[in-house]
């Protein structure tokens, strides 16, 4: 379960990077050496990646590859500057 759960964080965050960048997943998988099929079932976390895909993913988004697998705070949590000790 705890390792479905970083799946599933760490597709939603390149999606998030992704969209961010205006990029598409043809060009995002292109960029890296993926297939667009492979990026998408990445982003739905149906896809267990090697850390050579995990780093050049990073590296393509200029983030650490830390940065990809890191629980992101609760939007509110965020806004209001709380420090709950996770970051």
């Amino acid at each position: 379960m705890l390792v479905e759960g970083t799946f599933h964080r760490l597709g939603q965050r390149l999606r998030e990077l992704r969209n961010s960048a205006g990029e598409t997943q043809a060009a995002a998988a292109a960029a890296v050496g993926l297939t667009r099929p492979y990026l998408s079932a990445i982003e739905a976390g149906r896809r267990n990646i090697t850390l050579e895909t995990l780093y050049a993913l990073a590296e393509h988004f200029d983030v650490d590859p830390t940065e990809l697998l890191r629980p992101q705070l609760p939007e509110a949590e965020h806004e209001n500057g709380i420090n709950t000790g996770r970051n």
